[in-house]
């Protein structure tokens, strides 16, 4: 499990985005992989690609637009064969 911010540029772009500081977090919650299958606070997105350069995982807008202005952070569990499910909290 990993516990990131909700930027305000990440909630009106459709971003998961991580600080240079969570790098190494990130690659052992992921493994360094390129694609995950996302579930967003319970509902399937499919496959997205991580993009390990910029630091991102693009969700799409239509789904961080929605969230609460109260929710502030991404709770991030990784498992078996790449399934990354994403909570807001």
């Amino acid at each position: 499990m990993l516990i990131l911010p909700i930027k305000k540029w990440s909630r009106k772009y459709g971003y998961i985005s991580w600080a240079g500081a969570y790098d190494g977090k990130m690659k052992d919650l992921l493994k360094q992989t390129s694609k995950v299958h996302v579930f967003f606070q319970n509902f399937n997105l499919g496959w997205k690609n991580v993009d390990w350069k910029y630091r991102r995982i693009s969700i799409g807008s239509m789904w961080t637009k929605k969230l609460p202005t109260n929710l502030c952070e991404y709770v991030l569990n990784y498992e078996d064969k790449n399934i990354l499910k994403v909570k807001c909290r």
